[in-house]
Parts: C-alpha cells; sequence; structure tokens
C-alpha cells in the first residue's frame, strides 16, 4: 500500500527509474511538435537551484554540472533537463515539464511539475 502523502510521486518515481535505466533520450513532444530548447547562463539557472520536496521523504534537487542543467529525485540518478523558456525547463528521458512560483521580491518559492500530462501539488522549497 503506498503512504498518502506519497500517491502522486509514485508515478514520477517509476517514470524517471524506468526511464533513466533504459537511458531513453528523445525530444519532447508539445502538440504535435518537438521541444526546442533555450540557451540559460548560469546565473539564469541559478535562481532556481535547490530542493523541492514532493512529499515526506522525496525531493527533487535542481543544480548545474559540466555546464549542463540537471535535476535529481530522491535515490535516482541525475538527468538533464532544459528549458524551452527563462522559467520552464522540460526532461527529454520522460514527458516532465517544470515551472518554478516566485514570491513577490522574486524568491523562488515552489517547483511545479507536471509528469504524463498530470499536474502534481507544488513543491516547496526546502533548500
Amino acid at each position: 500500500m503506498v503512504h498518502p502523502t506519497l500517491r502522486h510521486a509514485v508515478p514520477l518515481m517509476l517514470a524517471l527509474s524506468l526511464c533513466c535505466a533504459a537511458g531513453a533520450a528523445a525530444d519532447v513532444p508539445r502538440d504535435g511538435a518537438a521541444v526546442k530548447a533555450v540557451a540559460l547562463t548560469a546565473a539564469q539557472f541559478k535562481p532556481f537551484e535547490g530542493e523541492y520536496a514532493l512529499a515526506p521523504g522525496f525531493s527533487i534537487a535542481f543544480f548545474q554540472q559540466d555546464g549542463k542543467l540537471m535535476s535529481q529525485a530522491t535515490g535516482q540518478a541525475a538527468f538533464e533537463i532544459f528549458a524551452d523558456s527563462p522559467d520552464t525547463f522540460f526532461a527529454t528521458v520522460a514527458p516532465i515539464k517544470i515551472s518554478f512560483t516566485k514570491d513577490a521580491s522574486g524568491h523562488v518559492t515552489h517547483m511545479n511539475l507536471v509528469q504524463g500530462g498530470r499536474t502534481l501539488p507544488p513543491a516547496p522549497r526546502t533548500k
């Protein structure tokens, strides 16, 4: 039985583990066309770096590594993410779309995740 607070995270964990293990990589289709990545500087990505809690004991970290934008869920392999605008991102390992919520001062407070067309509850920034 899945704990109620993890019911939204389990499909993501499964998709990430299957896709990352299989090494799948392809353009993410959106409205019948492939999404093209937008180049971001390290400084543009910096405000999004940190950890965001999707459920107790399960978070997603965003960081830069070797000039790439990366994401890593608890217990999963890290994977590259790509910007489709200055503040929205996508992955090619699975149908994942990521955006962030900022407060009035511009500080990033939450991560918003759509995985496989399913919107998960906003994940608060913890680090």
